[in-house]
C-alpha cells in the first residue's frame, strides 16, 4: 500500500487535480456496499483501491473509462494535461533543474506527502475495519482519537519534532 500505492495513487491524483489536498472520507471494505477501500473528496470525487481493469490505474467518468474494458480505442486522445520531469534525464534532471532554477519539481515534497498520506490513511482504516473522517487542512482524524494514534508514533528521548 505505501510502495506501489504511492505510484498509482499519485498518479490518480495528478490526472483529477487532487494532488494538492486530500480525502474528506475514508471508507474500508465491508459488505456489498464497499466492496473496495474508497476516498472521498470534498468534490464528490472517489477514489478506490482495488478493483481495476487495466492495470495501476483505471478511470471510469462521465464520458467513458480508460482504458476501455473492452480493448478498443479511442478515435480521439482525451485532452488530459500530464506533468513530467523538467530538464533533461529523468528524475537526477529535474533534481539539477529545479535547483538551477528554483522550479518546483515534478516529485514536489508536498505532492509526495499528500500522497503517502492516502496510503497510510487507507492502513490505518483497513486495519480498524471502520470509516474515517479526515481533515485535509488540518490533516487530523476527526472524532476517533484510537485511529489518531496511528497518525504518530513517540519519539526517543531527547529528540522531538516542533
Amino acid at each position: 500500500m505505501t510502495d506501489w500505492g504511492c505510484h498509482g495513487f499519485g498518479g490518480a491524483l495528478f490526472t483529477l487535480g487532487l494532488h494538492e489536498t486530500g480525502p474528506v472520507q475514508i471508507i474500508p471494505p465491508y459488505g456489498k456496499d464497499h466492496k473496495q477501500l474508497t476516498y472521498v473528496f470534498a468534490n464528490g470525487v472517489r477514489i478506490y483501491h482495488g478493483g481495476g481493469w487495466g492495470g495501476i490505474l483505471s478511470f471510469r467518468g462521465t464520458e467513458g473509462e480508460i482504458p476501455p474494458r473492452d480493448g478498443s480505442q479511442r478515435e480521439t486522445p482525451l485532452d488530459i494535461y500530464i506533468p513530467n520531469y523538467r530538464g533533461r534525464g529523468g528524475i537526477f534532471g529535474d533534481f539539477v533543474h529545479c535547483v538551477k532554477t528554483r522550479e518546483r519539481p515534478f516529485r514536489d515534497i508536498e505532492i509526495a506527502h499528500r500522497t503517502a498520506t492516502h496510503c497510510h490513511l487507507g492502513n490505518i482504516a483497513y486495519w480498524l475495519k471502520r470509516p474515517l473522517k479526515w481533515d485535509p487542512v488540518k490533516e487530523e482524524i476527526i472524532g476517533d482519537p484510537q485511529a489518531g494514534r496511528w497518525l504518530d508514533r513517540p519519539k526517543r528521548e531527547p529528540w522531538t519534532l516542533a
